[in-house]
C-alpha cells in the first residue's frame, strides 16, 4: 500500500532523491515478498493451477448378457479453487427410462471441519430434455440435476451412481490415461459372464507426448460362476497435459485402452462394426417396408418430373422444407426407437437418423438402391490407425447420410439443404460406416467441387490517389448453397446492410460505385461489388504505398516455441488474384509480395507470382495455397513460426511503387 501511494505521489511532482531511494527499496522488498510467497505455495501445493483433485474414482462395468450392462461409479473429489467450486456445485446425469434404470446413493459434501452434509430429496430435480415438447414421440431422456449443499473451496464431494442399461447394440468402452484433473486412485474393472470374451486394443503411442510409454493392460482374474474380471488399478495419475492450441487429436495424443465384449465365437475383426451395421440395417428395412403414405407422397411430388435428377431434387426439397430435424440423437436411444418412415412423414419431424430413413424410403420408391452412411465427427487424420475406429462404440458415428449413384456420380442427401447443388455437398475428410456392408472408409469431396471461393480484386489508383476497387468472388462447393440461402432468405431491409458490410470489408468508409450483386442462376455462384475510397493509398515523395487484401497465416502459431506438437487439421485449396493499376509514370516496384513457401511436416505450400511488363504501370499478383492435415513436431514448429511471422509481417504485405528515374 505504501509503495502504491508513493508511486501516485511520484506521478504528481518530481520526487526528492531520498524519497526516490525509499521507493526503490520498497519495490525491491515487495518483489522479494511475492517471490517467497509463490515459492512457498508451490512447495506446499503440488496441485497448483488445478481446479479439482480426484481422490478416488472407482468404476465397474459388469456385462450381464449380450445386450445388458450394469455400471457403478463411486467418486470422491476435493475442490481446490473457485473454478472447481463453480464447476462442481451440481451433479448432472442423463438417462433414457425406456432402457435404463438409475440409482443415486450416498451423495454428500464433507466440509473442511469434517461436518457431513448429505443431499436431501429437495436438492434433486428431474427434468425433461429440452426437445420433449417439440418431439413428443421419442422416448424420454431425463436430466437429473443434484445441487450439492455447502460446496466450497477445500470441501470434498462424494457420490455413487449405479445404472442398468438394456437393449444395447454394442457393449464396449474406452479408458483414458490422460485425465483432465489429477487422480490419486483410479480403479476400472470390467466383468464378463461365462461364454463371452473381451477384446482389447491400445493406441499407437507414436504421437504420445511423454515418449514411448507402455499403455497399462488389464489384470485378469477368475470370479465365481465362471465370470472373469479385467482390472486396471492405478495411482497418481497427475501428469496433466497443459492447455495449448492445436493439440494432436486425442486418439494419438492420449494413451487409451478400448474394449469390446462379444460372443466367444466372434472377434471384433469379423464382428464388431459389421454386427452393429447389420443390426441397424435390419431396423432400416423394418422402418421402410410397406410405407403406404411415403409411396403416395413420392408419387405426388415427382409427378411430371421426367429425369431421375429432377425426382431426386423434388424428394430432397420436400423433406428439407417440410420435415424439421428434432429430437434426441439416435445413439442415445435403443434401436427399436427408430421411427417408421410413414410416422416421420406424418409428424413432420425426426432426428437425423429418422430423416435419413425417410430419404431411404422415398429414394427406393423411384428406383434407387440407396445406402445409409453413419458419419463420424472425429478428426479423420490417419484414421486407419485411429483407435476409435478399430473397436466399435456407438458414440463414434452420430450423423447419417444417404448415398446414391446418379448419372455416374455419387450424391449425398440428408446433409444438404434445398439450396445446394446435389453434387456439391457431402462428407469431406469424413470417416463413414456403410450400413449395407459394415465397412469403414474415408470420403472426400470431389475435386471439382472441393473449393469454397476464388477471389479477384482489381485496384486502380488515380492521380489524386483515390482508389477504385472491384471484387469478384466465385462460390463453389458447399459455399454455393450458403450463397443461394443468403439470396433467398435475406430480408429486403437487410440487403442494404449486407452491401455496406461488403464495402466496409474492402475499405473503411468506402463509397459504393456499383451495388453489391449476387448471381446464383449458374454454377459457381458469383458476388460482385465496386467501391471508391480516398484513404486506401499513402504517398511519400514519389512513392505510393498500399496493402493488399490477401492475408495468410496459421491460427495458434503465436509463440516461437511449443510444449507439444502442433496439429493442423484443415484441408484447403485457395486462389486470390490482385490486379493493380497505378498512374502511368509509376512503373517501378520497390516492394511486392513474393516468395514460395513450403510448410514443414508436409503441411502444404503457398506460392506468390508477380506478372509485370517492362514500362507498364500494371501488376498482377497471384496467391495459391494448398494445405493438408499434418503434425508438426516442436523443432519443425519453430520453422513454421518463422514462416508465419514473415507472412503476417509488413514486408510481405506491403506494395510500394515509384517513378522510373534515369540511372546516374
Amino acid at each position: 500500500i505504501l509503495y502504491a501511494s508513493m508511486r501516485q505521489e511520484a506521478r504528481k511532482k518530481e520526487m526528492p532523491a531520498e524519497a526516490y531511494q525509499t521507493l526503490k527499496d520498497y519495490k525491491k522488498f515487495s518483489q522479494s515478498v511475492n517471490y517467497k510467497r509463490i515459492f512457498a505455495k508451490n512447495a506446499k501445493d503440488p496441485y497448483q493451477g488445478q481446479h479439482v483433485l480426484i481422490v478416488d474414482d472407482d468404476f465397474t462395468y459388469e456385462v450381464i448378457d449380450e445386450s445388458t450392462v450394469k455400471t457403478k461409479s463411486v467418486v470422491t473429489k476435493k475442490i481446490l479453487d473457485y473454478a472447481g467450486k463453480k464447476a462442481n456445485s451440481e451433479l448432472h446425469f442423463y438417462y433414457c427410462p425406456k432402457n435404463t434404470e438409475i440409482s443415486l446413493t450416498n451423495m454428500y459434501v464433507e466440509l473442511e471441519d469434517g461436518t457431513i452434509r448429505r443431499v436431501v430429496d429437495s436438492e434433486i430435480n428431474v427434468m425433461d430434455a429440452d426437445w420433449k415438447a417439440s418431439a413428443p414421440r421419442y422416448p424420454d431422456i431425463k436430466h437429473i440435476v443434484v445441487t450439492l449443499p455447502g460446496t466450497d473451496i477445500g470441501t470434498t464431494v462424494h457420490y455413487e451412481c449405479e445404472r442398468v442399461t438394456k437393449d444395447l447394440p454394442l457393449i464396449s468402452g474406452s479408458i483414458y490415461f490422460e485425465p483432465s484433473e489429477p487422480i490419486l486412485h483410479h480403479r476400472y474393472a470390467v466383468i464378463i459372464p461365462e461364454g463371452m470374451k473381451l477384446e482389447t486394443i491400445c493406441n499407437d503411442t507414436s504421437y504420445f507426448f511423454r515418449g514411448e510409454e507402455e499403455v497399462p493392460n488389464f489384470v485378469i482374474s477368475d470370479l465365481k460362476d465362471g465370470r472373469k474380471q479385467y482390472l486396471l488399478d492405478m495411482v497418481n495419475l497427475t501428469n496433466i497435459v497443459k492447455r495449448e492450441a492445436n493439440l494432436v487429436p486425442a486418439a494419438f495424443r492420449s494413451p487409451i485402452r478400448s474394449f469390446i465384449c462379444e460372443n466367444a465365437k466372434d472377434s471384433y475383426m469379423n464382428g464388431g462394426w459389421k454386427n452393429y451395421a447389420a443390426k441397424l440395417q435390419k431396423e432400416v428395412e423394418r422402418a421402410t417396408t410397406d410405407q403406404k403414405e411415403v409411396e403416395a407422397k413420392v408419387k405426388e411430388i415427382t409427378e411430371g418430373k421426367e429425369s431421375l435428377r429432377q425426382k431426386v431434387i423434388a424428394i430432397r426439397d420436400y423433406i428439407e422444407i417440410n420435415v424439421r430435424e428434432d429430437g434426441p440423437s439416435f445413439t442415445s436411444l435403443p434401436l427399436d426407437a427408430i421411427s417408421d418412415a410413414d410416422q416421420t412423414l406424418k409428424d413432420g419431424y425426426g432426428n437425423d437418423f429418422d430423416k435419413a430413413v425417410l430419404f431411404y424410403a422415398m429414394l427406393k420408391c423411384v428406383g434407387f438402391n440407396p445406402s445409409i452412411l453413419l458419419a463420424s465427427s472425429l478428426d479423420a487424420f490417419d484414421y486407419e490407425q485411429n483407435l476409435f475406429f478399430m473397436l466399435p462404440q456407438r458414440s463414434i458415428f452420430t450423423e447419417a447420410y444417404v448415398e446414391i449413384y446418379l448419372n455416374g456420380k455419387t450424391v449425398y442427401l440428408n446433409c444438404c439443404s434445398q439450396y445446394d447443388m446435389l453434387e456439391t455437398k457431402g462428407p469431406d475428410r469424413t470417416v463413414v460406416l456403410d450400413l449395407s456392408n459394415g465397412n469403414i472408409s474415408l470420403r472426400n469431396q470431389p475435386e471439382e467441387f472441393a473449393y469454397d471461393r476464388d477471389t479477384t480484386y482489381e485496384i486502380e489508383v488515380a492521380d489524386d490517389l483515390t482508389a477504385t476497387i472491384s471484387r469478384v468472388s466465385n462460390f463453389g462447393g458447399p459455399a454455393y448453397g450458403s450463397l443461394v440461402r443468403d439470396v433467398v432468405e435475406t430480408l429486403p431491409e437487410m440487403v442494404r446492410r449486407e452491401e455496406l458490410q461488403a464495402a466496409d470489408g474492402i475499405a473503411r468508409g468506402a463509397q459504393i460505385l456499383e451495388n453489391f450483386e449476387r448471381i446464383t442462376n449458374g454454377y459457381p455462384g458469383i458476388t460482385k461489388i465496386k467501391v471508391k475510397t480516398d484513404n486506401y493509398v499513402q504517398k511519400d515523395g514519389d512513392t505510393i504505398y498500399l496493402k493488399p487484401f490477401y492475408g495468410f497465416g496459421f491460427g495458434g502459431v503465436t509463440k516461437p516455441t511449443r510444449i507439444y506438437p502442433f496439429y493442423s487439421g484443415s484441408k484447403s485449396k485457395n486462389k486470390t488474384v490482385i490486379k493493380l493499376t497505378f498512374p502511368k509514370e509509376y512503373t517501378k516496384a520497390l516492394f511486392m509480395p513474393s516468395g514460395n513457401f513450403e510448410f514443414p511436416g508436409q503441411l502444404g505450400y503457398l506460392t506468390t507470382t508477380v506478372e509485370h511488363e517492362e514500362g507498364s504501370s500494371s501488376w498482377t499478383i497471384t496467391y495459391r495455397s494448398e494445405l493438408e492435415p499434418a503434425v508438426i513436431d516442436q523443432e519443425q514448429y519453430h520453422q513454421l513460426h518463422l514462416i508465419n511471422k514473415k507472412l503476417s509481417g509488413e514486408s510481405f504485405n506491403t506494395i510500394a511503387v515509384t517513378k522510373e528515374t534515369e540511372k546516374k
